[in-house]
This record gives structure tokens, C-alpha cells and sequence, in this order.
């Protein structure tokens, strides 16, 4: 497993995006966002591919941007899964019930249909892998010459996760690393990595802007996009000055924009988010459309909608994440909306995430 370097000079700006999913439109969005000059070194975390529905134009977009100079790509878990399944017929053949369960769409579902063609039009495993082969060898042979682990003097970027005790044949160890952020050791590099959306390692706030964990030396990039109905593109911007390196980052989204038409007031509680793993909840009252529960993890009690709550193991659980942060917002504040539950919508507004009364919103036209 080959281990590239690079190194950033002063005034330049290194360029940090992950888990792009096959939304295509975000990353051009995000280039013209933060005006990606020829300059900047650019680099790609992984899992550009599979969950949304841009797969081989994703793929192939960012395989034409190995062109651009200081470009590195490297590779996720979704990219080395591809290049796993297309190692023979036989692993094909076991693909097969993955895929007619349709749990998200894939890069095989964009060959396939960019071919006019289906899995039922293939009589054996082996006719299927010669297609896939023979078709799209290009774009194979680019997944698989993608490089796991791009370092400087002061960064380790990967994909999933880092340990120094790790062997080098280990390679799905890099790139999906679940737990890295509570089992990391300190790192001697600060590592930067993808994989594991950044809002999930936050107790107190819904924000998908990268996490920070100073004391191991961790930054987390991915902004849930294709995960989450919360989810964004997120980007961070390493800025190589005298002083030391500064961060800044950007966020895309295709969130509706909104106004606000009417003011109400709420009352506010210790702010609490919850996300998977950690979503088991000790239920305390029921209401009629809201519920008080105790978050096991946090120890911290919250009110709820009952639209979240799934009974689990005797107890209750919430699907999906959840933060109990209500907005107060003056009249006319332009906000955006991310989804609905009941009466109430999650908005962003700016840089925070939470809640208001759908009765308080009016959607901005957009002018062509």
C-alpha cells in the first residue's frame, strides 16, 4: 500500500472534501462556492460514489480531475466495496441479493441503466462480470489504482481511520473505521478523515460543519450527505499561514429556501442531539403529540416528538437523529427548510439547525 506525500507552502490553501455519494451538482456547487483556484491543493476523501444518483458521471468527473495539478484522490469504503464485488463472477453472484434489495443506489444501477440493460439480461454471473469489465474498464482500473493515505509533515488524510498498528494488507481497516474517533489513539499527525458523519460525535448540536477532536488530533469531514435528510457537503479549507495553519469551512445543500411570516416563542431546554449509536431513550411521559424522555447516554431529559419514537429492546428508541433545539427568530429572518415532523419543520438558519411551527414559514420563489 503506497503512502503519497505533498507538501503546502505558505499563502496556499489546502482543500479537504469527503463523501461526496454521487451528488455530482453539490461538488460543482462547492468548487464555485469557494472559488477553487489552480493553486489549491485539492483532496478527495473517498466515497464519491454509490447512495446518490450520479454515480459514473461522479466517477468520472473526479477521475478527469486527477488532470488538475496537486489533485489526490483517495480511495472510501463505497469504492473499495465496488472493487471487492468486481474482483470475480463468483462475488457478483453473491452481489446479486444486495442489489435486488435496492438499499440505496449504486454505481452498478448507473452502468446498467446507462447501458439500457438490467441484471435479468445477463444469463450467468461470468457474462455480467465481461460487461462490467469490458465496458467500463476505465473506470474500474481508476478505482482500483486509488491510494489509501496522503500525508504531509503535519496531516494524515484517509478515509476511515488511522492506527499506527495496522498492517498494511488491512486495508478495509483504513477505510471504514466506525469507532476511530472514541478508540484513535493521540495521533503524532493530526489526521483528517471522511467516513463517519461529523454531526454523529456531536452531543449538543445538530451541525454538520467539521468535528474537532484536539486531543487525539482528530478532524472529521463527512457532512452526512446521502446518509442524512440533515445531510450536506461539507468542506474544509486548511489555510497554510505564517502564524500557523488556520480552518475554515463551507457547507452545500439543496435545502428550500424559506422566510419567516410569524413569530412564536419556546421555551428552551438543555440542548441535546442525538444520533446512532446512542439513540436508546428511557421514556418518561407521553403526550398527546410531544413526550419527555431521558437520554441514556447523556443522562439528559428532552421532549420529543412522538413521530420518532420506535419501541426497542423494552425501551424506546428515536429513528433518525433528533435535536430538541427550537428556534425564537424575528419576522422576516431567511432560513431554510430540511424536513418536517408533524407541525413543526427543522430549519437551518445560518450556521444552526432547529425547530419552528410550519404555520411560521413562507418558501422563497426562486427567480430564474
Amino acid at each position: 500500500m503506497r503512502r503519497l506525500s505533498f507538501q503546502a507552502q505558505l499563502g496556499e490553501r489546502i482543500v479537504v472534501v469527503s463523501d461526496i455519494h454521487a451528488h455530482l451538482s453539490y461538488l460543482k456547487a462547492l468548487f464555485q462556492e469557494i472559488d477553487l483556484q489552480p493553486q489549491d491543493h485539492l483532496i478527495i476523501l473517498g466515497d464519491f460514489i454509490n447512495r446518490g444518483e450520479d454515480s459514473l458521471e461522479c466517477l468520472r468527473y473526479v477521475k478527469d480531475l486527477r488532470d488538475r495539478p496537486s489533485t489526490y484522490i483517495l480511495k472510501g469504503n463505497h469504492e473499495h466495496f465496488v472493487e471487492m464485488i468486481l474482483e470475480s463472477s463468483d462475488n457478483l453472484k453473491a452481489f446479486e441479493d444486495f442489489y435486488g434489495k435496492g438499499y440505496y443506489e449504486t454505481l452498478f444501477n448507473a452502468m446498467l441503466n446507462h447501458e439500457n440493460t438490467s441484471l435479468s439480461d445477463f444469463k450467468t454471473p461470468s457474462d455480467l462480470y465481461d460487461f462490467f469489465h469490458e465496458t467500463y474498464k476505465e473506470e474500474i482500473d481508476f478505482i482500483k489504482s486509488l491510494d489509501i493515505i496522503l500525508e504531509d509533515k503535519d496531516y494524515l488524510f484517509v478515509h476511515g481511520g488511522y492506527d499506527a498498528s495496522f498492517k498494511e494488507d488491512e486495508v478495509f481497516k483504513f477505510l471504514k473505521y466506525d469507532e476511530f474517533d472514541r478508540l484513535s489513539p493521540v495521533q503524532d499527525k493530526t489526521v483528517v478523515v471522511g467516513h463517519w458523519p461529523a454531526c454523529n460525535l456531536r452531543e449538543d448540536k445538530l451541525d454538520n460543519r467539521p468535528y474537532f477532536n484536539p486531543h487525539k488530533n482528530l478532524i472529521f469531514v463527512d457532512g452526512g450527505l446521502g446518509i442524512k435528510s440533515s445531510g450536506e457537503l461539507s468542506c474544509l479549507i486548511i489555510h497554510k499561514m505564517s502564524d500557523g495553519d488556520h480552518y475554515s469551512s463551507v457547507q452545500v445543500n439543496a435545502f428550500q429556501e424559506a422566510v419567516i411570516v410569524k413569530e412564536r416563542h419556546y421555551d428552551q431546554e438543555d440542548h441535546v442531539f442525538i444520533s446512532y449509536p446512542n439513540n436508546e431513550i428511557k421514556l418518561l411521559h407521553q403526550g398527546q403529540d410531544m413526550s419527555q424522555g431521558l437520554h441514556i447516554h447523556t443522562g439528559k431529559t428532552f421532549t420529543v416528538f412522538n413521530d420518532m419514537l420506535v419501541e426497542k429492546d423494552k425501551g424506546h428508541a428515536l429513528k433518525g437523529n433528533y435535536s430538541n433545539h427550537f428556534l425564537n427568530l424575528d419576522l422576516g429572518k431567511r432560513v431554510f427548510r430540511v424536513n418536517q415532523v408533524g407541525d413543526y419543520v427543522l430549519v437551518k438558519c445560518e450556521d444552526d439547525f432547529g425547530w419552528v411551527h410550519k404555520d411560521q414559514l413562507e418558501d422563497v420563489k426562486n427567480e430564474e
